[in-house]
Formats: C-alpha cells, sequence, structure tokens
C-alpha cells in the first residue's frame, strides 16, 4: 500500500496539495455527476432533484463491482469540507473531503471511516481497494482543478 494513505483503525485518508486555488478543487469535488471522471471506483454519481450538493442531498453511487449505493449529504460548508454517508448492514460508510487554502494553492484531503457494530468487517471487505486508488485517484482531483482555474 501507498505510505501516503494514512490507516488508523476502521478509517484511512490522504491529503495533498495544488497549485490551483481552493474554489478550482471545490468545483471538481462538487461537481457530483463528474466524479467517475477522477474516481476509478465509480461507474455513475448522481443527485436526486434538486440537482445540487448541499447539506441533506440525497444520491446514488454506482460502482465498478457491486451494487449501487444510495447516500446522504450531512455536513456541508460550501468551499470547505462536505460529508457523504453510505448506510451498510449494521455500519455506515462516512467519506468527508475538506479543502482549504495554502501558499497560493490548496492542500485537500479525503478521509474515509466505517462506523458501526460491523465496522470492522466492512474496513475489511471494502477498504483495500479504496486505498490502493486513492493516491491516483486525488491525482485527478488536483489535474482537473488546475485545468479549471486555467
Amino acid at each position: 500500500m501507498d505510505p501516503s494513505v494514512i490507516v488508523e483503525g476502521t478509517s484511512f485518508r490522504r491529503s495533498t496539495t495544488t497549485a490551483a486555488p481552493p474554489s478550482a478543487v471545490w468545483s471538481v469535488w462538487t461537481n457530483v455527476a463528474s466524479w467517475p471522471r477522477w474516481d476509478t471506483e465509480l461507474r455513475e454519481a448522481r443527485l436526486d432533484p434538486p440537482a445540487q450538493l448541499r447539506a441533506n442531498a440525497r444520491g446514488e453511487l454506482v460502482p465498478m463491482r457491486g451494487p449501487a449505493s444510495r447516500f446522504e449529504v450531512t455536513a456541508f460548508e460550501p468551499e470547505r469540507r462536505y460529508v457523504l454517508e453510505i448506510q451498510l448492514l449494521f455500519a455506515r460508510l462516512v467519506i468527508e473531503r475538506i479543502v482549504e487554502r495554502e501558499g497560493d494553492g490548496a492542500r485537500f484531503e479525503h478521509r474515509v471511516r466505517f462506523e458501526g457494530p460491523l465496522r470492522w468487517l466492512f474496513f475489511w471487505l471494502l477498504s483495500k481497494p479504496f486505498r490502493a486508488a486513492l493516491p491516483s485517484v486525488m491525482d485527478r482531483v488536483g489535474a482537473l482543478a488546475a485545468e479549471v482555474q486555467s
């Protein structure tokens, strides 16, 4: 596994920087329909109407492998962070994305954690491909943010 992906219990995260401003990263991260452009584990992502990423918004993720999952945005701070939650059987997958200014660019972080009674089971079943893909996913977010900026 890539040492830049930090694992703690049933969570993992990766942080990186880009020369693009935080608003460009935010633009990439909040365009739900384009998530499969940078997330290689996704075939499709969509929001329920009204199609706007915000607190309490709901949608569906269709992975490359496995069944589609419903998600809900449980926290949303414009231009800074949002949290998605996916309900699993006796567990929950929580995805948090954070962006902040660093120098003339941005630092952005992708956090994933499993919660609930069966969190260890789902961490064991699901996290390895997510952790393996995360460095390249983050690189693609940075590259797309640089395109947005130009």
